[in-house]
């Protein structure tokens, strides 16, 4: 917000990858924009594959025709609106969002048993303990991998070309830094909500075993199913 925010609005560049041109050189420039491509991709396409399969479960079309559906709606919207409709249609998927998640937040919690029981379930499991110290990287979660590899998962989310032209397209540095604030908010209270929603997942699945069952083996579709059933 105060280091990298203030040097790309001041420069006002086309693209965030003339930076890197000019501070280091074209060639840096160049393998940075690749990496940058390839992170896109699989950025973009994992976010549609995910309510392509939300689409299949509740309306039974196919998965590749879901996918195709959406990105040819998004190249329209995007070409025709230019960077407005973008950014209104981040707006109304942020809406759609919270509202989502607070709905089955509100109807999962009172279906698996109210606040207490997911709370004391997940403690008794600790799974409540956000402050495991140990320094074995081989620990599937520690506090420090939290660190650590969080800091490398939203970096690329904050610096991309995308996240920039937000940046710029503000009239003054002190509203750029205000974008930036309210989306962090934003994210912060997301994660709070996806993670309170992955307690109601595993408090509603506690005693499923899958391998006896053969059910739920896997994890996308037990929680769609999950989505589905509240």
């Amino acid at each position: 917000m105060y280091i990298l925010v203030p040097i790309f609005f001041r420069l006002q560049l086309t693209s965030a990858y003339e930076y890197f041109e000019w501070r280091f050189s074209r060639r840096i420039r160049v393998i940075v924009s690749i990496f940058a491509l390839i992170h896109s991709i699989i950025y973009t396409s994992t976010c549609v594959y995910g309510p392509s399969l939300a689409v299949e479960q509740l309306s039974g079309i196919n998965t590749m025709v879901s996918c195709g559906a959406i990105f040819i709606v998004c190249i329209i919207y995007s070409s025709l609106g230019g960077f407005k409709a973008v950014l209104w249609s981040d707006f109304l998927q942020g809406v759609v969002m919270m509202v989502s998640l607070s709905a089955i937040i509100v109807v999962g919690t009172w279906e698996v048993g109210g606040i207490p029981y997911i709370w004391n379930l997940a403690t008794k499991t600790d799974r409540t303990n956000l402050f495991i110290m140990d320094t074995d990287f081989r620990s599937r979660y520690t506090f420090w991998t939290s660190i650590v590899g969080g800091f490398f998962t939203w970096l690329p989310t904050f610096t991309t070309q995308s996240q920039i032209q937000r940046y710029n397209a503000v009239p003054t540095l002190r509203e750029s830094r205000l974008t930036l604030f309210f989306n962090t908010c934003g994210m912060i209270l997301i994660m709070l909500l996806c993670s309170w929603i992955g307690l109601i997942l595993f408090a509603n699945y506690y005693n499923c075993d899958p391998v006896t069952t053969k059910k739920y083996l896997d994890v996308i579709q037990g929680s769609q199913g999950f989505y589905l059933q509240v």
